[in-house]
């Protein structure tokens, strides 16, 4: 890569299995405005990032990630929203 490239070839490895949150929803009425399902889960890195032609080692010590998983029914602001 020339100058300002970047690339990377990263892992990132689970330190405990994903923790559910509870299941969350929320009415107006008779209305299903917000209804979620989501996971959380900590983990590190390792690999390397390439900038501009420099590695950069991504080690487990120095590197941490998360990896957050959510879906369902959300409100979009400004819109009435929801579910009868």
């Amino acid at each position: 890569g020339g100058e300002g490239s970047l690339s990377y070839d990263l892992t990132w490895t689970a330190d405990f299995p994903a923790v559910w949150e509870p299941h969350h929803t929320q009415r107006r009425g008779d209305r299903l405005i917000l209804e979620g399902r989501r996971f959380v889960q900590a983990g590190h890195v390792t690999g390397v990032i390439r900038a501009d032609g420099t590695d950069l080692p991504v080690t487990a010590e120095q590197w941490t990630g998360i990896r957050d998983r959510s879906w369902g029914t959300r409100p979009i602001p400004g819109e009435e929203g929801g579910r009868a």
